[in-house]
């Protein structure tokens, strides 16, 4: 795993994704991200540079962002559908709620992010 990779832990309902913010003039700084009420997840290929590859691609795809699939969808509380697109791999999450809940976190990785910010005993 390079330091750039998103680190993931799920745990029960909740999956908790930590990542380099993109935007930021400090390279120590992640983001983290909790889905509550996973119904699925998978992370793996495309990456960024073979993103053409992606069913969605030619649907708003786009490289190293965050994207809600709305297709389908008819019941507001319904599970959603998340893709995150990284350099290495493709996060896709369903999932019924996700929420940044820490920016700015000084980390050496993705991983201390986490540990700094799940609580602890999950």
């Amino acid at each position: 795993m390079k330091a750039a990779d998103p680190a993931l832990l799920y745990a029960g309902p909740s999956l908790w994704v930590a990542y380099r913010a993109r935007r930021t003039d400090n390279d120590g700084a992640f983001a983290v991200v909790q889905f509550t009420g996973v119904e699925e997840h998978r992370v793996g290929p495309p990456s960024d540079e073979r993103n053409a590859e992606h069913p969605l691609h030619g649907r708003g795809l786009e490289p190293l962002a965050f994207h809600v699939v709305l297709a389908g969808m008819t019941d507001p509380f319904d599970p959603r559908r998340w893709v995150v697109t990284f350099r290495a791999e493709t996060l896709d999450v369903t999932a019924a709620f996700a929420q940044v809940v820490a920016r700015g976190v000084e980390a050496r990785s993705a991983w201390d992010a986490l540990r700094a910010v799940v609580p602890d005993g999950i």
